[in-house]
């Protein structure tokens, strides 16, 4: 047996570093494989992050102007408030001197006339119903005109045809 074993120990020696190397090259393989696949999956995410922030800093911007046009409509509000407070003050003001003013005026007791109302000229006048005019008149141009529209929207009645209409 032992002799068997001698000649079948090269071969078995020589099949089993065939297969260290053939498990290398795959583990290479795979090394290389996760290594290239775990980069790209690095890059995406980066790619995801640089994304993310350029997006947050473009909101950032639109949310600072937003804010910005809030504050200056603010303002410009106060200070339109703060004019119609000036107005309001310099008006009071003014009604006060001229209060003051018609107080220190004579005072008339005389009594207001009311106002005239002028006639009408007499082509604005309307004229007066005719005598043969009678308020059944209206009325009786009504039940005409109901007529009218029947005879106009009754159905006509089927003719017959000379063909089919045989003399007795």
């Amino acid at each position: 047996m032992s002799a068997i074993l001698l000649r079948v120990l090269p071969y078995l020696a020589v099949g089993l570093l065939v297969a260290c190397v053939l498990f290398g090259a795959y583990h290479q393989g795979v090394s290389v494989a996760d290594a290239k696949w775990l980069s790209a999956w690095h890059q995406r995410d980066a790619d995801d992050k640089a994304a993310e922030l350029e997006n947050e800093a473009r909101e950032r911007v639109r949310e600072q102007a937003y804010q910005q046009s809030i504050n200056k409509a603010v303002q410009d509000g106060q200070r339109t408030n703060d004019q119609a407070a000036a107005d309001a003050t310099a008006v009071r003001a003014s009604s006060d001197s001229v209060r003051g003013a018609a107080d220190k005026l004579p005072f008339d007791s005389q009594p207001v006339k009311p106002a005239a109302i002028p006639a009408l000229p007499p082509q604005a006048r309307q004229l007066l119903a005719p005598q043969w005019c009678l308020p059944t008149c209206s009325s009786a141009l009504t039940s005409e005109r109901a007529t009218w529209l029947n005879l106009l929207t009754k159905p006509e009645p089927a003719e017959e045809h000379a063909s089919s209409h045989t003399p007795p």
